[in-house]
This record gives C-alpha cells, sequence and structure tokens, in this order.
C-alpha cells in the first residue's frame, strides 16, 4: 500500500477548520478533545478513486496552535489494482484534493512538509 504525508498550518479558528474538515471528509469518523496544549481533532474519510479502481484512506489529525491558527497532518492511504499494484497516484491526490479544498473555503494553508510514498521511520519493539 502506497502512503503521503503532508503536513501544514491552517489559519482559521479551530472550530471552523474542524467543521470544514469533518463535514466534507470525515465521513468515517470524526472525534474531538481538549488536552493542556490545546484543542484536538482525528478524522478517518476514505473515497473511491477510477483511476485507481479502489477506494483510499485518509487520516487527518487536527491540533490547536493558538486562536487563530492549526497544525493539520494528513496520512494517505491508497489501494491499487491491476498486475503492477499500482495505486496511480491516488494517495497524493487525496492529500492535494483535502489541501486544494480547504484553500478554495478560504482557509489560508502553508505547507510545511510533504514526504511522497511515505514510511514511518518509527522504530516500533514489541
Amino acid at each position: 500500500m502506497t502512503s503521503h504525508y503532508l503536513l501544514c498550518t491552517v489559519s482559521g479558528s479551530f472550530e471552523q477548520i474542524a467543521q470544514y474538515l469533518g463535514k466534507y471528509f470525515g465521513n468515517v469518523h470524526n472525534e474531538q478533545w481538549s488536552t493542556p496544549e490545546g484543542r484536538r481533532a482525528v478524522f478517518l474519510g476514505e473515497s473511491y478513486f477510477i483511476r485507481a479502481n479502489s477506494n483510499a484512506a485518509i487520516m487527518m489529525v487536527l491540533k490547536e496552535v493558538d486562536a487563530s491558527e492549526s497544525s493539520l497532518e494528513l496520512i494517505s492511504c491508497a489501494g491499487a489494482s491491476g498486475v503492477m499494484e499500482l495505486s496511480w497516484g491516488a494517495h497524493g491526490a487525496y492529500v492535494h484534493r483535502i489541501r486544494d479544498s480547504l484553500k478554495r473555503a478560504g482557509f489560508n494553508v502553508e505547507v510545511l512538509k510533504e514526504t511522497p510514498n511515505y514510511e514511518s521511520s518509527a522504530d516500533i519493539s514489541l
């Protein structure tokens, strides 16, 4: 499975950003809570991509930085199709669809880091 990672800051209130992401992209799961560091939200979405003849999933983690800015992490995973098991870029397109949609909705989005073909580098020991 192929993944795509995007870290960005989004200008606007946490409530507005969370409401927008939940309404348009959090069709599987939407959860919000408060921490001493600020409010947090996790959204999980899924969308069908014709080019891959498969669904892609996206996880969105929203963290309140201050009253007018939040940090947003997007991680998309796309299924693959065909003999060569290609996703045809659906994972990257899903991340960019959300970034572009936020911009069209009037939010200022600044990309801080983007990693195509993302793999977590966390060392997990059992």
